[in-house]
Protein backbone atom coordinates (compact mmCIF):
# COMPACT_ATOMS: atom_id res chain seq x y z
CA UNK A 1 0.00 0.00 0.00
CA UNK A 2 2.92 2.27 0.40
CA UNK A 3 3.95 2.31 -3.12
CA UNK A 4 0.23 3.16 -4.09
CA UNK A 5 -0.39 5.60 -1.84
CA UNK A 6 3.06 7.20 -3.11
CA UNK A 7 2.09 6.93 -6.70
CA UNK A 8 -1.45 8.42 -6.40
CA UNK A 9 0.28 11.40 -4.62
CA UNK A 10 2.82 11.83 -7.34
CA UNK A 11 -0.40 11.26 -10.04
CA UNK A 12 -2.83 13.31 -8.74
CA UNK A 13 -6.63 13.03 -10.57
CA UNK A 14 -4.38 11.30 -13.83
CA UNK A 15 -4.38 8.04 -14.45
CA UNK A 16 -2.01 5.63 -13.68
CA UNK A 17 -0.20 3.54 -16.28
CA UNK A 18 1.71 0.44 -14.97
CA UNK A 19 4.73 -2.14 -16.60
CA UNK A 20 6.23 -4.95 -16.27
CA UNK A 21 9.80 -6.13 -16.73
CA UNK A 22 8.77 -9.43 -17.11
CA UNK A 23 5.92 -12.46 -15.87
CA UNK A 24 7.28 -13.72 -12.71
CA UNK A 25 5.07 -13.35 -9.58
CA UNK A 26 7.70 -10.95 -7.68
CA UNK A 27 7.75 -8.67 -10.00
CA UNK A 28 3.98 -8.99 -11.10
CA UNK A 29 1.31 -9.92 -9.17
CA UNK A 30 1.60 -7.15 -7.06
CA UNK A 31 -0.16 -5.07 -10.00
CA UNK A 32 -3.69 -6.21 -8.17
CA UNK A 33 -2.96 -3.68 -5.37
CA UNK A 34 -3.55 -0.83 -7.67
CA UNK A 35 -7.00 0.78 -8.81
CA UNK A 36 -8.94 -0.87 -11.01
CA UNK A 37 -8.93 1.28 -13.57
CA UNK A 38 -4.82 1.67 -13.57
CA UNK A 39 -3.41 0.38 -17.25
CA UNK A 40 -1.10 -2.41 -17.40
CA UNK A 41 0.56 -2.05 -20.26
CA UNK A 42 2.61 -5.84 -21.38
CA UNK A 43 3.92 -7.73 -24.30
CA UNK A 44 2.63 -10.16 -26.10
CA UNK A 45 4.89 -12.32 -25.02
CA UNK A 46 4.37 -11.41 -21.82
CA UNK A 47 0.91 -12.09 -21.83
CA UNK A 48 1.28 -15.34 -23.22
CA UNK A 49 3.89 -16.26 -20.48
CA UNK A 50 1.25 -14.99 -18.04
CA UNK A 51 -1.41 -17.32 -19.19
CA UNK A 52 1.04 -19.98 -18.81
CA UNK A 53 2.31 -19.29 -15.55
CA UNK A 54 0.75 -21.44 -13.06
CA UNK A 55 3.41 -23.86 -12.67
CA UNK A 56 5.98 -20.98 -12.02
CA UNK A 57 3.53 -19.14 -9.68
CA UNK A 58 2.82 -22.33 -7.65
CA UNK A 59 6.79 -23.01 -7.53
CA UNK A 60 7.05 -19.74 -6.00
CA UNK A 61 4.29 -19.80 -3.34
CA UNK A 62 5.59 -23.72 -1.92
CA UNK A 63 9.29 -21.46 -1.11
CA UNK A 64 7.90 -19.81 2.14
CA UNK A 65 4.38 -18.85 4.51
CA UNK A 66 5.03 -15.74 3.31
CA UNK A 67 5.10 -16.44 -0.19
CA UNK A 68 2.21 -18.54 0.05
CA UNK A 69 -0.02 -15.91 1.81
CA UNK A 70 1.21 -13.43 -1.07
CA UNK A 71 1.34 -15.42 -4.22
CA UNK A 72 -0.97 -18.57 -3.88
CA UNK A 73 -4.70 -17.21 -4.49
CA UNK A 74 -3.86 -13.84 -6.51
CA UNK A 75 -4.51 -14.24 -9.93
CA UNK A 76 -2.45 -12.96 -12.96
CA UNK A 77 -3.77 -9.78 -14.39
CA UNK A 78 -4.86 -9.31 -17.96
CA UNK A 79 -3.29 -6.35 -19.61
CA UNK A 80 -5.09 -3.45 -21.17
CA UNK A 81 -2.53 -2.92 -24.24
CA UNK A 82 -0.22 -5.00 -25.90
CA UNK A 83 2.89 -3.87 -27.77
CA UNK A 84 5.24 -6.72 -29.60
CA UNK A 85 8.59 -4.98 -29.90
CA UNK A 86 8.29 -1.21 -28.52
CA UNK A 87 5.61 0.96 -26.79
CA UNK A 88 5.71 5.35 -25.90
CA UNK A 89 4.15 5.93 -23.38
CA UNK A 90 3.46 9.93 -22.84
CA UNK A 91 2.72 10.45 -19.27
CA UNK A 92 2.29 13.79 -17.27
CA UNK A 93 5.87 15.49 -18.17
CA UNK A 94 7.61 12.15 -18.78
CA UNK A 95 8.61 10.05 -21.70
CA UNK A 96 8.84 6.51 -21.47
CA UNK A 97 9.89 3.76 -23.61
CA UNK A 98 9.26 0.11 -23.41
CA UNK A 99 11.30 -2.12 -25.21
CA UNK A 100 10.86 -6.53 -25.56
CA UNK A 101 14.66 -7.58 -25.45
CA UNK A 102 13.59 -11.02 -24.40
CA UNK A 103 14.45 -14.28 -24.80
CA UNK A 104 16.91 -13.76 -21.99
CA UNK A 105 15.74 -14.53 -18.55
CA UNK A 106 12.36 -15.42 -19.44
CA UNK A 107 10.71 -15.12 -23.36
CA UNK A 108 9.24 -11.42 -22.30
CA UNK A 109 12.03 -9.68 -20.56
CA UNK A 110 11.71 -6.07 -21.67
CA UNK A 111 13.08 -2.52 -20.07
CA UNK A 112 12.26 0.48 -19.40
CA UNK A 113 14.08 3.81 -19.76
CA UNK A 114 12.76 7.35 -18.79
CA UNK A 115 14.03 9.68 -20.85
CA UNK A 116 13.66 12.57 -18.39
CA UNK A 117 16.30 11.81 -15.28
CA UNK A 118 17.87 9.20 -18.06
CA UNK A 119 17.06 6.53 -15.57
CA UNK A 120 17.04 2.98 -17.29
CA UNK A 121 15.12 0.05 -15.43
CA UNK A 122 16.73 -3.04 -16.78
CA UNK A 123 14.80 -5.92 -14.87
CA UNK A 124 16.10 -8.92 -14.41
CA UNK A 125 18.39 -8.70 -17.66
CA UNK A 126 21.33 -7.31 -14.97
CA UNK A 127 20.72 -8.33 -11.55
CA UNK A 128 22.95 -6.85 -8.22
CA UNK A 129 25.29 -9.41 -7.48
CA UNK A 130 23.61 -12.32 -8.95
CA UNK A 131 24.34 -14.93 -11.45
CA UNK A 132 22.63 -14.98 -14.72
CA UNK A 133 19.32 -16.87 -15.15
CA UNK A 134 18.78 -17.68 -18.49
CA UNK A 135 15.52 -19.24 -20.41
CA UNK A 136 17.38 -22.41 -21.68
CA UNK A 137 14.75 -23.45 -23.86
CA UNK A 138 15.07 -20.10 -26.29
CA UNK A 139 17.44 -17.82 -25.26
CA UNK A 140 21.18 -17.28 -25.75
CA UNK A 141 24.16 -15.45 -24.24
CA UNK A 142 24.75 -14.28 -27.44
CA UNK A 143 21.44 -12.27 -27.50
CA UNK A 144 22.13 -11.21 -24.18
CA UNK A 145 25.24 -9.61 -25.58
CA UNK A 146 23.38 -7.89 -28.04
CA UNK A 147 20.82 -6.02 -25.49
CA UNK A 148 23.67 -4.75 -23.40
CA UNK A 149 25.05 -3.22 -26.41
CA UNK A 150 20.93 -1.76 -27.32
CA UNK A 151 21.22 -0.44 -23.46
CA UNK A 152 24.98 1.40 -23.73
CA UNK A 153 23.19 3.12 -27.21
CA UNK A 154 20.21 4.04 -24.81
CA UNK A 155 23.06 6.60 -22.89
CA UNK A 156 21.47 6.77 -19.67
CA UNK A 157 22.76 8.11 -16.46
CA UNK A 158 21.25 5.53 -14.14
CA UNK A 159 20.74 2.19 -14.52
CA UNK A 160 18.30 -0.05 -11.52
CA UNK A 161 19.16 -3.37 -11.39
CA UNK A 162 16.76 -5.79 -10.75
CA UNK A 163 17.55 -6.90 -7.35
CA UNK A 164 19.93 -4.56 -6.57
CA UNK A 165 20.99 -1.01 -6.15
CA UNK A 166 21.17 1.51 -8.61
CA UNK A 167 24.14 2.58 -10.11
CA UNK A 168 25.45 4.22 -13.20
CA UNK A 169 26.88 3.00 -16.44
CA UNK A 170 29.54 1.39 -15.05
CA UNK A 171 27.19 -1.42 -14.66
CA UNK A 172 26.77 -1.86 -18.47
CA UNK A 173 30.34 -2.27 -18.45
CA UNK A 174 30.53 -4.95 -15.40
CA UNK A 175 27.91 -7.02 -17.36
CA UNK A 176 29.07 -6.70 -20.68
CA UNK A 177 31.92 -8.46 -19.25
CA UNK A 178 30.22 -10.97 -17.50
CA UNK A 179 27.95 -12.56 -20.33
CA UNK A 180 31.13 -12.73 -22.52
CA UNK A 181 32.90 -14.83 -19.84
CA UNK A 182 29.87 -16.89 -19.65
CA UNK A 183 29.77 -17.15 -23.53
CA UNK A 184 33.07 -17.61 -23.95
CA UNK A 185 33.67 -20.43 -21.33
CA UNK A 186 30.79 -22.03 -22.70
CA UNK A 187 32.37 -22.15 -26.12
CA UNK A 188 35.24 -23.74 -24.67
CA UNK A 189 33.71 -26.42 -22.84
CA UNK A 190 31.53 -27.81 -25.88
CA UNK A 191 34.53 -27.61 -28.40
CA UNK A 192 36.45 -29.46 -25.73
CA UNK A 193 33.45 -32.03 -26.09
CA UNK A 194 32.88 -32.03 -22.59
CA UNK A 195 29.11 -32.71 -21.71
CA UNK A 196 26.16 -30.45 -20.16
CA UNK A 197 26.91 -31.11 -16.40
CA UNK A 198 30.78 -31.28 -16.70
CA UNK A 199 29.95 -27.93 -18.57
CA UNK A 200 27.82 -26.31 -16.02
CA UNK A 201 30.40 -27.54 -13.35
CA UNK A 202 33.42 -26.16 -15.06
CA UNK A 203 31.40 -22.50 -15.06
CA UNK A 204 30.58 -22.57 -11.53
CA UNK A 205 34.31 -22.79 -10.52
CA UNK A 206 35.12 -19.69 -13.07
CA UNK A 207 32.52 -17.76 -11.45
CA UNK A 208 32.87 -18.54 -8.22
CA UNK A 209 36.88 -16.85 -8.78
CA UNK A 210 35.65 -14.35 -11.42
CA UNK A 211 32.27 -12.96 -9.11
CA UNK A 212 33.27 -14.05 -5.08
CA UNK A 213 30.01 -13.24 -3.43
CA UNK A 214 27.87 -13.52 -6.03
CA UNK A 215 24.84 -15.76 -5.51
CA UNK A 216 24.72 -18.54 -7.65
CA UNK A 217 23.34 -22.24 -8.39
CA UNK A 218 23.30 -25.57 -9.66
CA UNK A 219 20.17 -24.08 -11.57
CA UNK A 220 21.32 -21.14 -13.03
CA UNK A 221 24.56 -23.42 -14.44
CA UNK A 222 22.79 -26.06 -16.02
CA UNK A 223 20.43 -23.82 -17.51
CA UNK A 224 23.53 -21.57 -18.54
CA UNK A 225 25.01 -24.89 -20.33
CA UNK A 226 21.63 -26.47 -21.36
CA UNK A 227 21.31 -23.08 -23.67
CA UNK A 228 25.37 -23.31 -25.09
CA UNK A 229 24.56 -26.90 -26.09
CA UNK A 230 20.74 -26.36 -27.68
CA UNK A 231 22.06 -23.49 -29.83
CA UNK A 232 24.88 -25.44 -31.36
CA UNK A 233 22.33 -28.49 -31.67
CA UNK A 234 20.08 -26.47 -33.35
CA UNK A 235 22.64 -24.85 -36.02
CA UNK A 236 24.19 -28.46 -36.65
CA UNK A 237 20.96 -29.41 -37.62
CA UNK A 238 19.89 -26.96 -40.47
Amino acid sequence: MKVCDFVSELSGNRKNFITISHYHPEHLLGVGGFPEDAILIASRVQSLEMENGKRLKDQFSRQSAINSQLIKNMPYPTPDIFYDDDYAVDWADLNVQLTSVGPLHTRGDSIIFFEEGSVLFAGDVMMGGIIPSIDSEYASFYKWQGTIEKIYKLSQKFIIESHGDIGDRTLIHKWNLLISTISSALTEYRSASYSESKAAQQLTLLLNEECPGWRNDKRRMSAAAASEYREVTSTDEH
